[in-house]
């Protein structure tokens, strides 16, 4: 709505904004203002908010937020996969005892650290701000990532406690530690759609069409991968992790690029 303040500012400072338009810095509606001005909220200019939805044209705090997330995602899955070759090494190679058992500990620090990442990863655009959709990609990203987390790190601990009292008393334990590793798994798998999408939004905004096509690939193939894959060959846990974490690589070599430079990184288009 365009307040007489605005009104005041438009008609001393030129020609106005006659739509909804957020600041890229704070959010904050630009409706009424003029070109030339800057945002009475953060002082940002104007024009700087009518570029696109580019993501060099973005708030840089939001790029470094964004970035950051990225990394840290990215570091996780690379320790995840060290530890499912130090877990079979260790188990079939090695036949070293309570070596599962061990990994498992250490996977909950990688969830937390990778949840930590996607929350930053996901962190919301002030350019969208009031015009979000409450099931966008984004939210929905966040709270699987709380649901699966909590439901993963309970199952952890319930599980803990069952083999702790052993016996069959210990039968209900189990039985509802396994109801939430269930929910879990469900969670992961929500949060692994919702991050495709997200991912497919982001590179739109670069553009990189090359994500965005094996993004809308990967949302069928990684699955397959993970739970088909493991029957067949053994290692298609692996290969999916592996191919993901190319995906937000490239993801993370434009953001980089931008918060350096101001421009996306020049990266092959590669078919597919």
């Amino acid at each position: 709505m365009e307040t007489p303040q605005n009104a005041a500012v438009a008609q001393a400072q030129g020609p106005a904004i006659d739509s909804d338009r957020s600041c890229v810095k704070c959010g904050y509606n630009l409706r009424g203002l003029a070109y030339t001005g800057n945002c009475p909220e953060c002082g940002t200019a104007v024009q700087f908010s009518l570029r696109g939805i580019l993501l060099q044209f973005a708030d840089p705090e939001y790029l470094n937020k964004v970035l950051t997330g990225h990394s840290w995602v990215l570091n996780a899955i690379l320790v995840s996969i060290v530890l499912m070759v130090v877990n079979v090494v260790a188990a079939v190679a090695l036949k070293i005892q309570g070596a599962e058992v061990a990994i498992s500990g250490l996977s909950i620090f990688i969830s937390i650290w990778s949840f930590l990442g996607y929350l930053k990863l996901t962190e919301p655009d002030p350019m969208f701000t009031g015009t979000e959709r409450p099931d966008s990609a984004r939210q929905v990203v966040r709270i699987a990532a709380m649901v699966s987390i909590a439901a993963n790190t309970l199952a952890v601990i319930v599980g803990g406690v069952a083999l702790a009292g052993g016996g069959m008393g210990a039968l209900p334990i189990v039985m509802i530690s396994g109801a939430l590793a269930l929910l879990g798994y469900v969670a992961f798998a929500v949060q692994f759609f919702a991050m495709m999408n997200y991912t497919m939004w982001l590179a739109r905004r670069v553009p990189d069409q090359w994500v965005v096509k094996r993004a809308t690939t990967y949302r069928w193939l990684l699955p397959v991968l993970t739970t088909v894959g493991v029957l067949l060959i053994g290692l298609g846990p692996l290969i999916a992790l592996v191919l993901y974490w190319n995906l937000l690589d490239r993801m993370r070599k434009h953001l980089k690029s931008i918060v350096a430079t101001g421009a996306p990184a020049d990266l092959p288009s590669v078919a597919g």
